[in-house]
């Protein structure tokens, strides 16, 4: 299978996931007021011309005319580890479109490297890593400077050793998450997560009127 067609069925796959979530009513708004987006364009003032992100989500307050939330996906399926140059990239992108109330998230199967995983935490970016049955097979134990490991932080200590691992054991989830910092393995927690820091507007240079939010709630 060549690599575009991998891609794709990857994306095909997230977008399915996010969509489900919706359709249940699963997710940080009703189903009636969030959207996902397969291939979805912002427009870019730096480059002149739009950029197209793998899915968006737009969620909305009720009677919203603008998001109140965007969270801009990018999905990886590669078969090496996830380069801190590949967050960057996501990251660059994201800045030319949105500044408020927008968010980045990663979907990846293979492992991050760990300055990836550094950087990912210092700008909020959140990361969900799918397992494949293949990968699925052992587990490798390693020490991580961004966290400290104690009994009461299990869950912490796995999730971050699934996320940077090139082989992992899991014997109940294929789902391991950090957003805000903080561990999960299921989607539909990590979604609600990444939902707690929102405002009254997204802003998004794409011909919706701009809201200028409070400088704390920026992702910078």
């Amino acid at each position: 299978m060549n690599t575009t067609k991998k891609g794709d069925l990857f994306e095909k796959k997230v977008f399915a996931i996010i969509k489900e979530l919706i359709a249940q009513d699963k997710f940080f708004t009703p189903s009636d007021r969030s959207f996902v987006y397969e291939k979805h364009k912002y427009f870019s003032t730096d480059r002149g011309k739009e950029i197209i992100f793998d899915l968006v989500i737009e969620s909305f307050r009720e009677d919203g005319l603008i998001p109140n939330l965007i969270v801009l996906i990018e999905c990886k399926d590669k078969n090496r580890a996830i380069s801190v140059s590949d967050l960057e990239s996501f990251y660059a992108k994201k800045q030319q479109v949105a500044r408020a109330n927008c968010k980045c998230l990663l979907f990846i199967t293979s492992e991050l490297q760990e300055s990836a995983l550094t950087f990912a935490m210092s700008i909020g970016m959140g990361v969900i890593r799918i397992l494949d049955e293949d990968t699925l097979n052992w587990f490798v134990e390693r020490t991580n400077q961004n966290l400290k490991t104690s009994p009461g932080n299990t869950l912490a200590f796995n999730v971050i050793n699934a996320l940077c691992s090139p082989i992992v054991f899991a014997n109940y989830n294929n789902i391991f998450a950090l957003i805000n910092d903080k561990p999960f393995i299921s989607v539909e927690d990590a979604m609600i997560e990444l939902s707690n820091t929102s405002a009254s507007g997204a802003d998004i240079q794409n011909g919706f009127e701009k809201n200028v939010l409070p400088p704390h709630n920026f992702i910078e």
